[in-house]
């Protein structure tokens, strides 16, 4: 079984669309086609490098 790979793109979507929502990560993940643990180091990853880098 192959794995999803999603693009910096793919995931600063994914970010920026749950920042201002009510919804927490684990409900977010749920109405979308995400693992919690991905999306919770995507989360990181944009705290800590920002998606300029591509992260």
């Amino acid at each position: 079984m192959s794995r999803s790979r999603y693009t910096p793109e793919q995931k600063q979507h994914h970010v920026t669309q749950w920042r201002p929502s009510d919804l927490t990560r684990k409900q977010y993940c749920e109405q979308h086609p995400l693992t919690f643990a991905s999306f919770r180091d995507w989360i990181t990853d944009s705290h800590n490098f920002g998606f300029r880098l591509g992260i």
